[in-house]
């Protein structure tokens, strides 16, 4: 049967694959699937293992297949596939472990079965009840606690309320509960809970999400989705979890410096990689001759675990390392998570989770751990001062932007969405490959893919083809139309953040202008942006009052006291001279760009003056909400519009008219524009 993801390396990572087995998986499927129809044969099978590298007999195959293929019809989809695959390499997926704790559990989809993990439903259904027991709205309405073995995760989170609430906490300030739809005295109908569902998904990307295949709709109603629905909370809880590993939230981090690395080499490490040198760190401390590697295999025995908990806890008897290595197996595993539990931690993995080497899990319990005591110790004065000297003053505003470049490349779907971007500092555009993917993207066919020189077995190209990649991408660039000027290839190779940062720019730009292309087929300047928005809000400030500041009971003196003050502080910005306007800081006139859409939708009583920066954050979370509710793809803070950076506040008012158009049907361009003279 049909899978609803087709064969795309984000179902492969849905179902518990890390992203470089996916994109082998899918490249291996694709091959082998010659007709393209998106399933393979009992005898493809076969040759579909052997491409993998594992030999399997056509027995074991037609074994494989009955399992997995519950209809008989002896076709095996992409997602089928990846479940045989995880049990015949028996990397301890959930298909592999017992039906309580670890099956994938089979559901029915519109047009094929899918399969999702249990364990990893009962873990997030925990940590929302964890997270939110104090959450006044989500208890009083009885939406937390929810009943971990029960479906009440995908259902309390189909109107987008929780969802929308834990982002805030994943991502402080993301965005602006108030502008959410909350249920009153009636239900909230389709239309509200989408308004809300499509807040949840654009935050979502805005923070790093990576959403394939899954719209307001399916969060909505997940049956037969579940699997898609487990795949982005799992990234929402990773963010959360993770977000507290670096240099700036944990200056401590220091002391994992090795002796030839810089403060900047640090700084470029993933969350992921910082974590598994400070487990690391704690193992040296303790003596102890293992490392881990991975949060997979080298956690299964329990050891890593018992010796980083005594590290950092030695005074605990819950966490005496000799006591925890004198069981094995099972016990050992819910030994240390009792030895956790005694640090404070609540921890959301099993030991069933610990034994089968679950990478989710043990992740997510190792971010527990070190955010509840990372034991690093304090830091001592030459750690101070390297510090002090070692960020630099404009690190903050510099990684703000590098921040929604790196966002809107993971929005590309880059490596069929199996690769995703940590750090564009991090050495990962060296080589040109992704540069030119992302070009590719952008205007289909403009790299010619012969000239390109790809790695061979994942091998680093040498420098002088990987120059050759990186001249090929800024060639292709100047192509698009970018503003290349100073750059090329050797700067990308050399990891030039200055000159990588205008590249990806001038291709983001390049990308939205196209994407607002007019019918005469040529892209739209900057100018024609800020010519739309302006005559977009004097055409809405034309309006009569009731039009433009509707209210929802014209007989309530107090709502219509709060529009009437709302409409003269909006009507007063009705216009800005260019994308550095610093009347843009106080929100205002973005409140009015979003009302152009939806007048309604901006709730006079939330409009405040902005007269100073506590004032302007208010509107300007309140317009970045109600912007994405709109279904406008946003990556910027609200930090960059105060601001008032002049290319995000371009590709944010651009993005707010791509959605203008999406929600009119046709092009509002040129009757906005026209307005305007």
């Amino acid at each position: 049967m049909a899978a609803e993801g087709g064969v795309s390396a984000q179902v492969a990572i849905n179902i518990g694959f890390d992203a470089d087995v996916a994109s082998k998986l899918v490249a291996a499927f694709k091959s082998t699937d010659a007709d393209g129809s998106g399933f393979v044969d009992n005898h493809e099978v076969v040759a579909l293992f052997k491409e993998l590298g594992k030999d399997v007999t056509q027995a074991e195959a037609d074994a494989m297949i009955a399992d997995v293929d519950v209809n008989s019809d002896g076709k095996v989809s992409f997602d089928e596939f990846c479940v045989m695959f995880g049990k015949a390499e028996g990397t301890g997926l959930r298909e592999a472990v017992s039906k309580r704790h670890g099956e994938l559990q089979k559901i029915k989809g519109a047009v094929g079965e899918h399969s999702y993990s249990e364990e990893e439903k009962w873990a997030f259904t925990q940590h929302f009840n964890f997270t939110f027991e104090e959450d006044k709205y989500l208890t009083e309405k009885g939406i937390v606690p929810m009943e971990p073995d029960s479906m009440e995760l995908f259902s309390h989170i189909s109107d987008g309320i929780m969802l929308a609430k834990f982002i805030n906490l994943a991502k402080k300030d993301t965005l602006d509960e108030r502008a959410l739809n909350y249920p009153k005295r009636r239900a909230l109908n389709k239309w509200e809970k989408t308004e809300n569902l499509n807040v949840v998904i654009n935050s979502a990307k805005a923070i790093g999400c990576t959403v394939v295949n899954l719209h307001a709709s399916d969060l909505e109603s997940a049956a037969g989705k579940e699997y898609l629905v487990l795949g982005l909370l799992w990234q929402l809880v990773k963010i959360q979890l993770l977000s507290l590993i670096n240099i700036k939230e944990c200056p401590e981090l220091v002391k994992l410096l090795e002796d030839d690395e810089t403060l900047e080499d640090l700084l470029a490490l993933p969350p992921e990689d910082i974590l598994l040198r400070w487990i690391n760190y704690h193992m040296a401390k303790q003596e102890c001759p293992r490392r881990a590697k991975n949060f997979t295999k080298d956690l299964k025995d329990g050891e890593i675990y018992a010796n980083l908990l005594h590290s950092i806890t030695p005074e605990l008897d819950e966490c005496n390392k000799d006591k925890l290595m004198a069981v094995s197996g099972r016990d050992r595993a819910a030994g240390v998570i009792a030895g956790a539990g005694a640090q404070g931690v609540r921890s959301i993995i099993q030991p069933t989770d610990i034994v089968k080497g679950n990478k989710r899990l043990n992740l997510a319990f190792c971010a527990q751990i070190f955010n509840n005591n990372h034991g690093l110790g304090e830091l001592t004065e030459e750690e101070k001062e390297l510090l002090r000297v070692g960020l630099p003053d404009d690190a903050e505003s510099d990684a703000r932007e590098e921040r929604v470049f790196r966002m809107w490349m993971n929005s590309l779907n880059l490596q069929d969405g199996s690769l995703y971007i940590n750090s564009l500092f991090d050495g990962c555009l060296v080589d040109g490959l992704y540069l030119l993917e992302a070009e590719d993207k952008v205007e289909p066919g403009s790299v010619d893919w012969k000239k390109v020189q790809k790695k061979k077995k994942g091998k680093p190209l040498n420098k002088i083809v990987a120059v050759q990649n990186c001249n090929q991408a800024v060639t292709v660039g100047k192509d698009l139309g970018c503003s290349l000027v100073g750059i090329g290839g050797v700067d990308i190779n050399a990891n030039n953040r200055k000159l990588i940062l205008a590249l990806v720019w001038q291709l983001m730009r390049k990308q939205v202008l196209k994407l607002l292309r007019g019918p005469d087929g040529k892209d739209k300047a900057e100018a024609d942006v800020l010519r739309w928005a302006n005559g977009a809000v004097k055409e809405l400030l034309a309006k009569e009052l009731p039009e433009r500041s509707p209210v929802k009971d014209p007989s309530d003196e107090e709502e219509v006291a709060a529009r009437d003050a709302a409409d003269g502080l909006l009507s007063a910005h009705s216009k800005v001279k260019n994308f550095t306007d610093a009347s843009i800081s106080n929100g205002l006139f973005l409140l009015n760009v979003v009302k152009t859409i939806k007048p309604e939708a901006v709730d006079p009583a939330l409009v405040l003056p902005g007269a100073d920066e506590e004032e302007a954050k208010q509107n300007l979370r309140y317009f970045l909400t109600l912007a994405r509710a709109m279904d406008a793809q946003i990556f910027c803070t609200w930090e960059d519009l105060y601001e008032v950076k002049k290319k995000m506040v371009f590709i944010t008012i651009a993005s707010v008219q791509l959605a203008a158009e999406a929600h009119a049907g046709i092009s509002t361009t040129t009757a906005a524009a026209a307005a305007a003279e």
